[in-house]
């Protein structure tokens, strides 16, 4: 007797004779093997029932693999919203620029968090916390300044402050950098963030002194992040 698992089926050799058993019938001889009394002789039953447990563990595992196979489909990466809504419902988002998630136009797994200086005073102003900040952390927050927090892959990056230009359009950071490998003077950069507060469309850039164009930019739209949980992810 050969199991031909290829084609499906058993061949049954005897006398020279070969007989094909489908996979159907030797399902259905192993479900009910007194049924085949009389229809096969008592050595071809013998050697059925030595292998109808074997058959039915193969068959159990071939029905397994099938359901594994349709009921999870290849995994498609993180997005940057898969990310947020991570960190988010985890509540570990920066309590200090959650106000706004800006995601960027691009498929890149990275955003960022915005909040306004302003918009922190008035909070704390309404729930009595402004008058327990000593006098140097209420001058900060006098000035209109946007905390920045960027996000790669869910990992925070830390708190960045921004500045609003003396054009009132873009909140800037000016970056004063060493000297490395690629340039042996320091070099001045200074990093823009421009939001349409109507429309929540922002543009991030990145000037060096003295060299015209942007060393980076990027386009993107925020979004207001909901109030539903509460964020306790900052950190300095």
């Amino acid at each position: 007797m050969v199991l031909d698992l290829t084609a499906g089926a058993m061949t049954i050799m005897r006398d020279g004779t070969t007989n094909k058993v489908s996979a159907a019938q030797l399902n259905d001889y192993c479900g009910n093997p007194k049924r085949f009394v009389g229809v096969l002789d008592a050595s071809d039953r013998a050697a059925l029932n030595g292998i109808c447990k074997d058959w039915i563990k193969l068959q159990g595992h071939a029905s397994a693999m099938h359901v594994q196979t349709k009921r999870e489909p290849p995994h498609s990466p993180k997005t940057a919203h898969d990310y947020y809504d991570e960190l988010y419902k985890a509540g570990g988002l920066d309590n200090f620029a959650d106000e706004y998630a800006c995601f960027r136009d691009d498929d890149v797994p990275t955003f960022f968090l915005i909040g306004k200086s302003e918009d922190m005073r008035e909070y704390l102003a309404a729930s009595g916390g402004l008058s327990k900040l000593p006098p140097e952390a209420r001058a900060y927050l006098d000035k209109a300044r946007l905390f920045f927090v960027s996000y790669n892959q869910g990992i925070s990056n830390g708190t960045e402050y921004f500045s609003l230009n003396d054009s009132g359009d873009s909140y800037i950071e000016k970056l004063e950098m060493p000297p490395d490998q690629y340039s042996p003077k320091s070099f001045r950069l200074t990093v823009r963030l421009r939001v349409n507060w109507q429309t929540l469309r922002y543009k991030h850039d990145i000037e060096k002194t003295g060299v015209p164009g942007f060393l980076y930019e990027e386009t993107g739209r925020c979004e207001v992040v909901k109030p539903g949980v509460q964020q306790h992810g900052h950190k300095e």
